[in-house]
């Protein structure tokens, strides 16, 4: 059919488009167009065909040229008094229907007069629809385009139609972005794929596996506000014989949230990648229940969790988070590789990932009151929503597409370009609104710079958070070497990256699809790996030589209470490798993946609103409140009794001439009530004081260690030196599973020190830990040295750490942390000390859509490029 053109007239005063003929072009074939002023739509039809043959690609754009019989095209002129468009917003579509009695499908494509694509529908639906939500008066193009054995006439119904336009909101003006000191998470246990999350009390949670070689995964809470963390009960509650449970796990975590009155807390764990082990606490940790997949007779379902085996993808649901069942009828959907979000109005799930050269999205709709979902590649469905295309997509096993929805309802994508080329492996990040249906998406922002000047010119493992109306956090880790992630030479330099995007928003704090304004900045103080990332998942290990998996495939960004973003991510720069090796080889990889939690501390937050927090200025040293050395046989450190003996008060650094001293006040370390807290620790044989800290690319540690005996003899031990890690092997070949603090060896030396206690020790007048550290021993620091992420931590350990071996390691017989301080830089002339915690983010969150039950988890099974080394 040779191209006609219509033309849209928009009447000024009116809400309603109109659309009527050109005089210039033939009759259509149907001339009655119709004007509604109260705001319905103007339509007029065009009918042609038949179409055959295949007229696009399987990019989803129309070929050029296009055989004749294959596409047939019409314009559209689109009229509007001047300045209409400023209070008032056109939506123009075309919607194609064809009879599909002879076989075959149609697309649809609406370009401008450029030839760029406005909105299109490759996926073969009927009818096949493109719209331009945000039309401006001009000239457009409709292509019509046969699909697979297309071989049908059609008619095109085209549609315009407006409405006030809604004000514009502007993002908050946003004051430059900082961190703080980054927290040790866990100062005994390094792993990959850390999770993080916060409940509604303002509790941080976090989660990553230490591999399936060890069949366990780390689950810990903080109560303090994400500085320090302790062990939850995974079936067997923690103690100084055991610490971290393998009841079994030890592959990808996750955790989620409830919106019940009394939250729920889920975390899953996949276990021999094949089965996921699913644990739930509703007391922030203090007690848990744990249950495999069973079946139950299901109502309306709180949590979703997607998993992948090797043949297909699936969903179950779950009205507790511990008992699931099919909530797809067993079908497999596409989209298993990406991390998912889920409307907390609808219910719906969503899930974006790579789809050849595009970004393509599946939704999954609840259609009954036990919340079976429907899905978009359902059969018989409208097909999978493209986000992006012309992605770079090389087929990277890691390096996966996440989704996130802010609080009005705004779904956010962010995905890496997947490139043999390191220069294109940059960051992106697209949005769209509710009001479309989540159908149409913003142009692809880059939010990573590429610049080697900046450290960010090759980037790995996108995450993202979206907050308040608008806004998003996007992390990754970037490397100012234009080395490809995998390569093993030599060169590579790794940091945290964030980029927050502020999307101008309409009134109901929808997009208005405008582009963003961003902020990107280097989150890491220092840098957190030198070595190479491999991308080939599981494969690594059969790579020559084998690849670094230490980070494994993902690290996470969330918001605390207040809006501000904390990340939780690995760092590597340590270079740790299990004596007698020194640096990586084939069999075990160095670098211990020591798990940091850093917090935003200025600029807005993700709910548009200024957040505050501890500077990461150097200090002498931080307080700590008191009891919170707790303890109980059920809870582990979670919960329980306070134990006076192993309760920090403060901590403090010193430099002077040739000695650094240590100092740690702890409430009452008599011999009496030192031996009284042991005896209530199972298996505890020695109590251990150890304050660390990062100076360079080595950790160092002072440590008094003592038990009852030597407590009431005043025969305390201390010692000073650098970190060890133990080895050990799972599906990646080898690397550092445990940090120890050791008492003998090559980096460990002896130190003079004292524990001084009044006759009656207490809060306000507490006992004193003093190690005088010869300066040698520690990397021999100088006044302008800056020591980092010093924090301080009280073990109960059934051994001495310098005793620890692999078969120790493998069953977790490690310190069991019970309290701690967390964490100041500290230079030789700052004497100030300050609060752990002056800023404790516990307040309600404001702002969020949390209406309808449902929170969305995201596991696959035997998926082997998501498996921890």
């Amino acid at each position: 059919m040779p191209r006609s053109r219509w033309t849209v007239a928009v009447l000024g005063g009116l809400s309603a488009a109109l659309l009527v003929p050109s005089l210039a072009l033939a009759a259509p074939s149907q001339s009655n167009v119709t004007v509604y002023a109260t705001g319905g739509p103007a339509t007029a039809t065009v009918t042609g065909g038949p179409i055959t043959g295949l007229g696009d690609d399987a990019q989803g754009h129309p070929l050029n040229p296009c055989p004749p019989s294959a596409c047939e095209s019409f314009g559209i002129t689109l009229v509007a008094p001047g300045g209409y468009t400023a209070t008032n917003q056109i939506n123009l579509s075309v919607s194609v229907a064809y009879p599909g009695t002879l076989g075959g499908t149609l697309d649809t494509y609406l370009e401008d007069s450029g030839g760029n694509i406005l909105g299109a529908d490759p996926n073969s639906n009927n009818p096949s629809v493109a719209a331009d939500s945000d039309a401006a008066p001009g000239n457009y193009v409709v292509i019509i385009a046969g699909s697979v054995g297309a071989n049908d006439t059609y008619t095109a119904t085209v549609t315009a139609s407006s409405s006030p336009r809604a004000q514009v909101v502007l993002p908050p003006l946003s004051t430059t972005i900082s961190f703080g000191v980054p927290s040790v998470m866990d100062p005994i246990h390094p792993f990959g794929e850390p999770s993080i999350g916060v409940s509604r009390i303002g509790d941080v949670f976090a989660s990553g596996p230490t591999g399936t070689g060890t069949q366990r995964s780390a689950w810990e809470v903080s109560k303090d506000g994400g500085y320090t963390y302790r062990v939850i009960n995974q079936m067997t509650p923690p103690n100084a014989v055991q610490s971290i449970n393998a009841p079994p796990g030890g592959g990808d975590t996750d955790l989620a949230f409830d919106n019940r009155p009394q939250q729920g807390h889920y975390f899953s764990d996949l276990y021999a990648l094949a089965c996921l082990r699913n644990e739930k606490t509703t007391d922030e940790g203090a007690t848990t229940s744990e249950a495999y997949s069973t079946s139950l007779n299901l109502v309306r379902p709180t949590v979703y969790q997607e998993y992948g085996p090797t043949s297909f993808q699936a969903w179950v649901k779950s009205p507790d988070g511990l008992n699931y069942t099919s909530a797809d009828g067993g079908n497999s959907h596409f989209g298993a590789d990406g991390y998912p979000a889920i409307d907390q109005v609808t219910g719906k799930v969503f899930e974006a990932t790579y789809s050849g050269s595009t970004i393509k999205l599946n939704i999954g709709t609840p259609n009954d009151a036990a919340g079976d979902l429907t899905f978009l590649d359902d059969t018989g469905g409208p097909g999978l929503i493209t986000v992006a295309n012309g992605v770079i997509n090389s087929g990277d096993v890691a390096n996966f597409v996440v989704s996130s929805m802010d609080a009005a309802r705004n779904l956010y994508v962010t995905w890496v370009g997947r490139s043999t080329i390191a220069s294109q492996r940059q960051v992106f990040v697209a949005a769209s609104s509710p009001s479309t249906g989540w159908t149409q998406w913003t142009a692809p922002v880059q939010v990573s710079d590429g610049l080697a000047s900046t450290g960010d010119a090759v980037n790995v493992f996108p995450w993202i958070k979206a907050g308040g109306s608008g806004m998003a956090d996007a992390v990754w880790y970037g490397d100012s070497s234009s080395l490809d992630p995998s390569s093993t030479s030599s060169g590579h330099v790794w940091n945290v990256f964030m980029n927050q995007l502020a999307f101008p928003t309409n009134t109901d704090g929808t997009i208005n699809y405008n582009a963003p304004t961003t902020q990107v900045l280097k989150v890491t103080p220092h840098p957190m790996d030198y070595e190479d990332v491999c991308l080939s998942g599981t494969g690594c290990i059969t790579n020559m030589p084998p690849g670094n998996r230490n980070l494994a495939d993902f690290f996470s960004v969330t918001m605390d209470n207040t809006g501000a973003a904390e990340i939780i991510y690995d760092d590597m720069s340590n270079g740790l490798i299990q004596q007698p090796f020194a640096t990586s080889n084939s069999a075990d990889h160095a670098g211990a993946a020591l798990v940091m939690v850093i917090r935003q501390n200025a600029g807005t937050g993700l709910l548009g609103t200024p957040v505050g927090g501890p500077s990461a200025a150097p200090i002498a040293g931080q307080t700590d409140p008191s009891a919170d050395a707790l303890f109980s046989v059920t809870s582990g450190a979670v919960t329980g009794t306070n134990h006076t003996s192993l309760d920090f008060l403060s901590n403090q650094l010193s430099l002077s001439g040739n000695t650094l001293t240590v100092t740690m006040k702890v409430v009452d370390l008599t011999g009496a009530t030192l031996a009284a807290d042991m005896a209530s620790i199972p298996g505890t044989a020695f109590q251990q004081y150890v304050t660390r800290w990062q100076m360079g690319n080595t950790i160092y540690y002072a440590m008094m260690e003592t038990n009852g005996a030597q407590r009431s003899t005043n025969t305390d031990q201390y010692f000073a030196g650098a970190a060890q890690s133990i080895d050990l092997c799972s599906v990646s070949a080898c690397d550092p599973h445990v940090l120890y603090y050791p008492e003998a060896g090559t980096t460990a030396h002896n130190e003079t020190g004292t524990v001084s206690c009044p006759a009656t020790p207490s809060v306000s007048s507490p006992c004193t830990i003093t190690i005088t550290v010869n300066r040698v021993d520690v990397g021999t620091p100088t006044v302008s040295s800056l020591l980092e992420e010093v924090g301080s931590y009280a073990f109960a350990s059934s051994h001495l750490q310098a005793s620890i071996d692999n078969a120790q390691a493998q069953a977790d017989n490690v310190p069991l942390e019970v309290d701690g301080i967390c964490c100041f830089n500290f230079q030789a002339n700052n004497l100030v000390s300050v609060p752990e915690v002056p800023w404790v983010p516990a307040l309600p969150l404001v702002g969020a859509a949390l209406v309808a039950a449902g929170i969305a988890r995201r596991r696959r099974r035997d998926k082997g490029p998501r498996h921890i080394a």
